[in-house]
């Protein structure tokens, strides 16, 4: 008994209940009417940690998805995606992480949002593996297979995926003055030389912040693909707009779920050309798009947050000569946390 006590006390288990909805709505386009689309989802998220030893833990996330429109556990919409579709039960996540002093070793299909950023350019799964060093300024190197394209913000096509290369160089986020380099390689010569002319992407950024006080912050970033004047498979250029990508964004405050009555106010612009914002962590704006994010959170109860975000802007053409809508997006949210 001793024994198996031993074992159950070595895994933590934590999760989510999750309700999020998205209305995403498009202009008009030439003789094509404006669209709309809306879509609600539960999700019931388990986020087990297991010690391994005094250096190495196991991590998992398991999600099971349900369509509130359809009553089927189908599929779960994603505001990085606008409303594409994941399997109604999986394995999100699965990977071990050792520590040893200042060095952090991560291995498996893992969880990464790129630092410098806050996740502008990546906010995905990589699998493969991840070290970081350093205390005040840290090193973040990053290597392994990315399931995401940048056009259909879904999957490659035929099973495909993208080898991805990256290192960032950044100092203390608590640090009052923040800032952070960064490099970051995609490669799949079909899909790629297909919709963009060439095997890999060379994304660099730049990335900066500063916190007034203990209420409010500024941050931004900006990242440029450095591959010029590539044409797809048809010949159409890709334009400047679609290799850029940068946000600035004022916060007030943060909402902590532990906190009652705790909130956060933010209002940010995007650019998020879709050959360098790869697969940006914001809710309301997507890759592709350009414009003005704002949103809150709130708790009102512990471990209850609830999220409210509205984008507006318009579509960033991805070749020379190709037509763009306005967008507008309301994403809301209610997260229930054990």
């Amino acid at each position: 008994m001793a024994a198996l006590e031993k074992k159950v006390d070595n895994v933590k288990w934590e999760g989510t209940v999750r309700y999020r909805y998205i209305s995403q709505r498009k202009g008009e386009l030439g003789p094509d009417p404006s669209e709309r689309n809306n879509s609600q989802y539960l999700t019931f998220r388990l986020e087990p940690t297991a010690r391994i030893n005094e250096h190495w833990t196991g991590h998992a996330r398991i999600d099971y998805n349900t369509d509130m429109n359809t009553a089927k556990n189908a599929t779960n919409g994603d505001a990085n995606d606008h409303m594409n579709g994941d399997s109604d039960l999986k394995v999100e996540r699965i990977w071990v992480q050792g520590e040893y002093g200042n060095t952090s070793i991560l291995l498996g299909k893992l969880p990464y949002v790129t630092n410098v950023d806050g996740g502008m350019i990546f906010d995905d799964n990589v699998s493969g593996g991840q070290v970081t060093f350093g205390k005040d300024v840290m090193v973040t190197l990053t290597a392994g297979r990315a399931n995401h394209d940048p056009q259909s913000a879904t999957s490659y096509a035929d099973g495909e995926v993208a080898s991805y290369q990256g290192v960032e160089i950044y100092n203390d986020r608590d640090k009052k003055f923040t800032w952070g380099v960064g490099y970051h390689r995609f490669n799949n010569q079909k899909s790629f030389e297909a919709a963009y002319g060439k095997k890999d992407a060379n994304i660099w950024e730049v990335g900066a912040g500063i916190k007034f006080d203990d209420n409010v912050a500024l941050n931004g970033a900006f990242a440029w693909n450095t591959s010029p004047d590539r044409e797809n498979g048809t010949g159409a250029k890709v334009t400047t707009g679609a290799k850029r990508a940068w946000t600035a964004e004022l916060d007030y405050k943060g909402a902590d779920p532990a906190d009652k009555g705790s909130f956060g106010l933010f209002a940010g612009y995007r650019y998020l050309g879709n050959f360098a914002a790869w697969a940006p962590t914001y809710d309301a704006a997507g890759a592709g798009q350009k414009g003005w994010e704002f949103g809150v959170d709130y708790v009102p109860f512990k471990n209850v947050q609830t999220t409210l975000k509205y984008f507006t802007g318009k579509e960033i053409a991805d070749y020379e000569g190709q037509s763009v809508r306005d967008v507008s997006t309301i994403f809301g949210e209610v997260n229930f946390f054990f």
